[in-house]
């Protein structure tokens, strides 16, 4: 599961509870677009009406909202289409040695 992703959407979610409002699309959408993260519209709605529906039980803390959230399986189908999300891939080309710290550079011609 993209717990990165799970995280944002949780964090979020608990943001519109305390206030006592709900969520929308377009607060989620706008949300998740400033984390360069890409959903579809969708799945954004689908997201929006999961954490709308949270039972009033849960609505006490962040931590049970989360809770919540990780436990709903229609939420957790969401988020596994987009698992790879949170992992970037750098790679870093060089012309020389002697900057190559993290040793991940493909030094030209040494590939």
């Amino acid at each position: 599961m993209n717990s990165e992703l799970l995280a944002t959407i949780s964090s979020l979610a608990w943001k519109v509870i305390k206030e006592g409002t709900v969520l929308t699309y377009n607060f989620l959408s706008k949300k998740l677009k400033e984390k360069n993260t890409k959903i579809s519209d969708d799945d954004i709605k689908k997201i929006v009406e999961i954490i709308n529906g949270t039972p009033e039980c849960y609505k006490l803390n962040e931590l049970l909202v989360q809770g919540y959230l990780m436990s709903n399986e229609e939420l957790k189908s969401i988020i596994d289409r987009y698992k790879n999300i949170d992992q970037n891939i750098i790679v870093q080309y060089s012309y020389g040695s002697g900057d190559n710290i993290g040793h991940d550079k493909i030094i030209k011609g040494k590939e």
